[in-house]
């Protein structure tokens, strides 16, 4: 099974999270992020590709050595996908959580990011069908 143009889209922009080279980070955004995409999370609204660009980069600087790490699959249809995350400190340790919902536009890149923090408990869980 190969990945989707989506999938590729979610891996890049993880990658472009976890690089420290500047050259590499935008490299990886122009391939995986829309230009004028959005970002959105709990503490951050973001506007276009360069504005991600500092703020991948701000993430780096704040947790010097932490990479970000995909804790479930990519789980993706019609154009959207979700994830859950972590952030790995440089000695292992969890040091953030969440789960991010992305949304691709036509050429592939996404376009949108919504991101929650903490672990993912769906409030349904007690619900039955």
């Amino acid at each position: 099974m190969t990945d989707t143009d989506l999938v590729r889209a979610v891996r890049a922009y993880v990658a472009a999270w976890n690089t420290a080279d500047d050259g590499a980070r935008r490299r990886l955004l122009a391939e995986s992020f829309a230009e004028d995409g959005c970002y959105l999370d709990p503490s951050a609204a973001v506007v276009g590709r360069e504005a991600l660009i500092a703020h991948t980069r701000a993430f780096g600087q704040r947790w010097p050595g932490a990479v970000i790490e995909l804790t479930s699959g990519i789980d993706e249809h019609s154009g959207s996908a979700c994830f859950t995350w972590r952030v790995r400190g440089p000695g292992g340790e969890t040091l953030h959580e969440g789960l991010d919902v992305v949304s691709a536009d036509t050429d592939g890149r996404l376009c949108q990011v919504i991101g929650f923090f903490g672990g993912y408990r769906s409030p349904h869980l007690a619900l039955s069908l």
